[in-house]
């Protein structure tokens, strides 16, 4: 996806860097020119050539790092346009409307209701000071916010990651000489971002009542490692406003009192709870770099970055524009049966033990199995893969996990290599109920929707929510071949009772009235 979306930025092509990149365009630059002239159309087709989509969705804020889903239903403004009341137009990107749909991002112009600027809001966040997160000529800056200096903390300028004698150690460093050294030492000092210590090293004197100073400690957003340096870097950035008093955003923090950083005219800062103020300091200007935890700690390697981020982080690498892309063996392994090891593997698309077992052995077992014994070995492994309840060895554990990753993120090329290496995929299940069809407006792939409905891929279960596959599908704004496909293997869109298909086939404009026929829009749930 990245190499193909930087393919068609680099040529001017920013429509077909958005499709590579899972972004969908709702915005005319006819309309807008109608609407707000042609200099403001020039200008808003002017960041979109230097928008980097994948930059964007690398950066877009998830629920958990673990599974990678993004927050939803959240406002992400790129460009603020002038104007002061709730008319101004904005350039935006918004994310999926639910956390288990299709992890597609949209781009957007225009108000989306724009809050006060001078607000903190629960789903909107400002992206317009921080263009490291999605243009890629500002995609160098990323460093400076993270840092303050000239290399990433932790590592060398090259990539190299320090040995435990090259940091520092004892007292903190100086900030304003050493700002590397100083944010590797608030890192490695776990209590830095829960003293008052700590803060004052940043320049920021913590002024909150003992009684309240859970609302600055007890939020996720201003709590964790790295939190005081990420902000003080924030603070200093050329790009960030400096204004006297602003609101430090956090989740926990839409409501009076909340976290206020007053500047003085050293450039030190005090931090009080308060109801006033003049503008916000959006989370995603100082939150700590995912990246740089990840790196840091081993999980994450330079040929895994994305190469924007992997040239801003790291000047001195080589260069390349190839991103690795994540593997897992899909060889089974090894289980406990009988007393010894027996290997697993694919067998005509089905996992299968290798070894032999005695037809009346396995019968047998079968039978307690139904009289509420619990089973053992290969048998009990494979029953645990198909219905995704029990136990699995840890390749079997990674290899679900990268599966139901590759769905829920559409990448229909490298599910497809999993088919072709015979792994069984059939009964594959996520957190939230929901098997590999459950994601077919992610993949986006009709031929990959039939291959994966022929070898028997439950077509009627129903997702935690009470969704079918085609429910989910429709709600999600799958392409028409999608639901075509999941129609035509024999998904129902079942019981409905929440009339999700009715409420959105407007959005398809009579488009699925021969895939779904004697239902038409207004149809009711009774007209099927």
């Amino acid at each position: 996806m990245v190499a193909e979306a930087t393919t068609h930025r680099q040529s001017g092509d920013w429509r077909g860097a958005c499709a590579a990149a899972r972004v969908d365009v709702h915005l005319d630059l006819a309309a807008i020119r109608r609407t707000h002239g042609s200099a403001l159309a020039a200008e808003v087709e002017a960041y979109l050539r230097c928008f980097a989509p994948d930059l964007a969705r690398w950066h877009a804020p998830r629920v958990t790092e673990a599974t990678g889903e993004m927050v939803a239903a959240h406002t992400l403004v790129l460009v603020r346009y002038p104007g002061t009341d709730a008319n101004a137009p904005m350039l935006f990107l918004r994310t999926p409307p639910y956390v288990d749909g299709a992890q597609r991002l949209s781009l957007h112009f225009g108000t989306d209701r724009r809050p006060a600027d001078h607000l903190p809001q629960y789903n909107l966040t400002w992206w317009d000071h921080a263009r490291h997160l999605w243009d890629a000529e500002a995609a160098p800056e990323l460093l400076e916010w993270i840092s303050g200096g000239e290399r990433l903390p932790f590592h060398t300028r090259d990539g190299r990651r320090l040995e435990t004698g090259e940091l520092p150690g004892g007292e903190p460093p100086d900030r304003l000489t050493d700002p590397v050294g100083w944010t590797e030492w608030t890192i490695r000092d776990a209590a830095a971002d829960y003293s008052r210590e700590g803060w004052a090293s940043a320049g920021i004197t913590v002024n909150v009542d003992p009684h309240a100073r859970i609302r600055i400690w007890g939020t996720n957003h201003l709590t964790g490692v790295g939190r005081i340096s990420a902000l003080r870097h924030a603070l200093d950035h050329p790009r960030a406003p400096r204004w006297p008093r602003a609101f430090l955003e956090g989740m926990d923090h839409s409501f009076p009192p909340r976290p206020v950083l007053t500047r003085a005219s050293d450039g030190e800062y005090t931090l009080t709870l308060g109801d006033e103020a003049d503008g916000v300091i959006p989370c995603a200007w100082w939150q700590p770099s995912p990246d740089l935890e990840l790196l840091r700690t081993g999980q994450l390697t330079l040929p895994e970055l994305h190469p924007l981020v992997r040239a801003a982080l790291f000047p001195d690498a080589p260069e390349s524009a190839d991103m690795a892309s994540p593997t897992v063996d899909v060889e089974p392994g090894y289980v406990r049966c009988l007393g010894t090891w027996h290997e697993l593997g694919w067998r005509d698309g089905k996992l299968a033990s290798r070894a032999s077992h005695d037809p009346a052995e396995v019968a047998r077992e079968r039978m307690l199995v139904v009289l509420g014994a619990p089973s053992a070995g290969c048998s009990d492994v494979i029953r645990s893969w198909r219905d995704s309840r029990g136990r699995l060895p840890r390749r079997l554990r990674l290899l679900r996990a990268h599966a139901l990753a590759l769905a829920r993120h559409g990448d229909a090329r490298n599910l497809a290599r999993l088919l072709d290496d015979g792994v069984e995929l059939a009964d594959c299940r996520d957190r939230f109920g929901c098997g590999l069809l459950f994601h077919a407006a992610s993949l986006d792939d009709a031929i990959l929707i039939r291959r994966l409905a022929e070898p028997g891929l439950a077509l009627d279960g129903y997702s935690l929510d009470g969704l079918t596959p085609l429910t989910k599908a429709i709600r999600d704004h799958a392409s028409v071949p999608v639901v075509r496909a999941l129609a035509d293997a024999g998904v129902e869109p079942g019981i409905d009772s929440r009339g999700v298909v009715d409420r959105e086939l407007p959005y398809y404009d009579g488009a699925l009235d021969s895939v779904l026929p004697g239902r038409t829009q207004g149809g009711g749930a009774d007209a099927l």
